[in-house]
């Protein structure tokens, strides 16, 4: 590596400038590594922020004094910090809510109830929908709880007639979660 290229990268740990430089020069590796890793509300957004953070990482721990690049030096990192973020999301503490479904709702609903920008009093209402949950169950016919039980277990060969249970509970979840129900 020559003296400027490890000159820059010590400069981008204190110089934004300087790291978005070398963060453009090294993107191609996050991206080739991007493709390999998914986790349920992460954006593409959010997984870039976390390849700067092990830019930075890695910025301020090479010396550059082992003979090695600072790509490959920057991909182990990475891949070490991406493997640390999936292992954290997918712990078996959390696994209940990686495999949680939503269903009934809409796209930009789920957005909503997901939002860390929008967290009045969703804390409150999914502790009420977990006491109230057998509420929900006892609404339930015994055909919708097996067609249920199927579709959470993410088996695909509903019948027609467990297709209709399915969007009947659906429909009573809706109304559920209505906030007008009592």
């Amino acid at each position: 590596m020559e003296q400027h290229e490890l000159e820059q990268i010590k400069r981008a740990v204190f110089d934004s400038d300087a790291f978005e430089e070398v963060f453009t020069i090294y993107r191609p590796i996050v991206l080739a590594r991007l493709r390999h890793y998914g986790l349920r509300g992460m954006a593409y957004d959010d997984w870039m922020q976390e390849a700067r953070i092990a830019m930075l990482r890695a910025a301020k721990r090479y010396d550059g004094s082992g003979g090695s690049q600072f790509g490959s030096y920057y991909k182990m990192v990475l891949i070490s910090h991406f493997t640390s973020i999936l292992r954290g999301a997918l712990a078996q503490k959390r696994a209940p809510y990686n495999t949680a479904i939503l269903f009934g709702a809409s796209s930009s609903e789920i957005d909503n109830f997901y939002s860390l920008s929008q967290p009045e009093g969703n804390v409150e209402r999914i502790a009420d929908v977990r006491l109230e949950w057998s509420d929900y169950y006892n609404r339930l016919s015994d055909l919708e709880v097996h067609a249920l039980a199927k579709l959470l277990r993410n088996n695909q060969n509903a019948s027609a007639r467990e297709k209709r249970a399915i969007n009947r509970a659906r429909n009573k979840f809706r109304d559920f979660l209505s906030p007008e129900r009592d």
